[in-house]
């Protein structure tokens, strides 16, 4: 059962009124969440968007400043494999004044060092750099 699924179905007994009521009890982010504002939703929905928009062959050039923002937090981010896939290496986007830690590099467009440390295999080819097989080999896992 896909993750969605399991929301709606807790949520489908409740009334107008009880989906509100939850709704506003839960306006202000809690946990996790707090530790990256509202970053984290931004973080998620770029990945997910690129997620549907390279299968269809649609590219889209993030701004720069939006994607500056969203690699520092993918490699912060317990909830991403960034943080791992990244260790050991340095990422430097080729088109973008950008980089994160230390080692062999990891050059290539910065969407696709996002996609690649977001576990995203199919941007792994993208990029190049002594770097490139060892986050590759950590992809393959």
């Amino acid at each position: 059962m896909h993750i969605n699924q399991v929301g709606v179905d807790e949520l489908a007994s409740l009334s107008t009124e009880q989906l509100l009521h939850k709704l506003r009890a839960q306006l202000r982010p809690q946990g996790l969440a707090t530790t990256f504002g509202g970053r984290l939703a931004l973080l998620d929905v770029t990945i997910h968007h690129q997620d549907i928009r390279r299968p269809l062959g649609r590219p889209r050039q993030i701004p720069a400043e939006r994607l500056r923002l969203v690699l520092g937090d993918s490699v912060r981010s317990p909830e991403l494999p960034g943080w791992h896939l990244a260790r050991g290496v340095r990422l430097m986007p080729t088109d973008l004044d950008w980089s994160h830690g230390s080692g062999p590099e990891v050059t290539g467009p910065a969407e696709a060092v996002l996609m690649a440390i977001a576990g995203r295999r199919s941007a792994i080819e993208e990029l190049a750099g002594p770097g490139q097989p060892v986050v590759a080999g950590r992809l393959a896992r």
